[in-house]
C-alpha cells in the first residue's frame, strides 16, 4: 500500500511508521519538520502545517494514497481540511479519536456516541473541550462520502517513550514521597500500550470497518489498584492528599468510571495484549530510571 501518515514523528506514530515499513508499504510522513526522527531511508518526508488547507494541499500535490492515517486531526476544522484535500486522493482514511468522546461511565459501546448524531455540548474544562473537539471532528467525517473513514477511539496510551510522562510521574511521586490527589481513586480506568495503538491503526488501514471502534486492553482496573501495583514495585506507600494544588493532581484523575467496551474490535479480529504482559514491566522500567 501507499500510505500517508499525518503526524508520525513521535510516540506511537513512530512505531506505526516502522510497522508499515517492515511490511513493505510505501510510506509518506507529513509533519512540521521540526522533530529529528531516525526513520528508514525509504520513508518520504513531507512538511507543512496540518491546520492550514493550502499548506497541506501543497505538500501532497501530485500524490495519491491507498490510505491516509491521521494522528493529528483535533477539531472539526481539521476534519474539513482533510476532506477537502484528500477527497480525490484516497479511498480510505483512518483517524485517531479518543475515549474522551464519552462521558463518565463503564464499558461504553461505540453506539453511546454515534458521530452522525452529534449535538454540541458545553465544555468547561480542557479535558471536556478535548472530548468535544473530537466528537465534532468525528461528526464532520461522518457527513462526507468521498472515502471510507475508521475512527480509532483510544484511552490513555502508555509505553517507555511516552512523552507526556503521565504514568511515569505516578511512579516518581511514590518514590519521592510526593503527595498525589485523586478525585475518585476507586474509579475504573483503562489503557492501551503504544505498540498496540500503532498495530491497531495498521490493522484499520487494511480493514474495511467504517465508523468508530474502541481499542484498548480488555481488562480495566481502579486507580486504587493501579497505585497498589506502583506501591508494590516501588516498595513504599503512596502519600494521598485531598488538595489538588501544587501539581499534586493525578493526570488520571477520573471523577467516575471511564472505560470502553472493546467487544467490537475483538469481533472484527483485533485484540490488544493483556495488562499482565506489559504493565508491571513498564512500572519497573520507570522505577529503574529514577534509581540510576
Amino acid at each position: 500500500m501507499k500510505v500517508l501518515v499525518l503526524g508520525g514523528t513521535r510516540f506511537f506514530g513512530k512505531k506505526l511508521v516502522h510497522f508499515l515499513v517492515s511490511e513493505g508499504h510505501e510510506v509518506f510522513v507529513f509533519s512540521r519538520g521540526q522533530a529529528k526522527v531516525d526513520f528508514p531511508a525509504s520513508v518520504k518526508r513531507l512538511t507543512g502545517d496540518r491546520t492550514d488547507l493550502q499548506s497541506l494541499r501543497a505538500a501532497v500535490a501530485g500524490l495519491q494514497f491507498d490510505v491516509v492515517i491521521d494522528q493529528v486531526c483535533m477539531t472539526a476544522h481539521d476534519a474539513e481540511i482533510a476532506i477537502e484535500v484528500f477527497k480525490e486522493k484516497t479511498s480510505r482514511y483512518v483517524v485517531t479519536s479518543t475515549l474522551a468522546v464519552y462521558g463518565w461511565g463503564d464499558r461504553h459501546p461505540e453506539s453511546d456516541v454515534e458521530p452522525a448524531r452529534y449535538q454540541r455540548q458545553p465544555a468547561e474544562t480542557p479535558a471536556q473541550k478535548y472530548g468535544e473537539d473530537k466528537r465534532a471532528m468525528e461528526f464532520v467525517f461522518s457527513q462526507q462520502s468521498y472515502f471510507s473513514v475508521a475512527m480509532a477511539r483510544f484511552p490513555v496510551v502508555v509505553s517507555e517513550d511516552d512523552y507526556t510522562h503521565r504514568l511515569r510521574d505516578h511512579v516518581w511521586k511514590v518514590l519521592e514521597q510526593e503527595p498525589i490527589y485523586f478525585p475518585n481513586i476507586d474509579a475504573r480506568f483503562m489503557l492501551i500500550h503504544a505498540e498496540d495503538a500503532a498495530q491497531s491503526l495498521l490493522w484499520l488501514a487494511k480493514n474495511k470497518h467504517q465508523g468508530p471502534v474502541n481499542l484498548a486492553t480488555a481488562e480495566t482496573f481502579t486507580l486504587r489498584e493501579m497505585m497498589a501495583q506502583i506501591e508494590s514495585i516501588c516498595g513504599q506507600k503512596a502519600i494521598y492528599t485531598e488538595q489538588r494544588e501544587k501539581g499534586w493532581a493525578s493526570p488520571y484523575g477520573a471523577y467516575a468510571d471511564w472505560t470502553m467496551d472493546v467487544s467490537l474490535s475483538e469481533s472484527l479480529g483485533f485484540r490488544c495484549r493483556g495488562l499482565e504482559t506489559f504493565f508491571q514491566d513498564l512500572l519497573r522500567t520507570f522505577k529503574n530510571e529514577f534509581k540510576k
